[in-house]
């Protein structure tokens, strides 16, 4: 199955969903996990309330099982 971790700094899960500059994906299987990719979100992040900000979280993460945040939503 495919997991998604929201990171600001590539080490930790530290970010709140919409204003994650990064997100991990693995790939974790029952024999393991490998590293699949990063998707980062260059640019200034729009302010709270506009919904366009997560449209490309959204795509980021499509086929993940799991995402692992912060914080999320209000």
């Amino acid at each position: 199955m495919k997991v998604a971790f929201a990171t600001q700094d590539c080490t930790r899960i530290d970010a709140h969903f919409g204003w994650a500059r990064h997100m991990l994906i693995y790939d974790v299987q029952p024999e393991g996990y490998h590293y699949l990719k990063t998707v980062s979100f260059p640019g200034a992040l729009i302010q709270d309330g506009d919904g366009r900000k997560l449209v490309c979280k959204f795509l980021a993460i499509r086929g993940c099982s799991l995402i692992f945040v912060a914080d999320i939503g209000d």
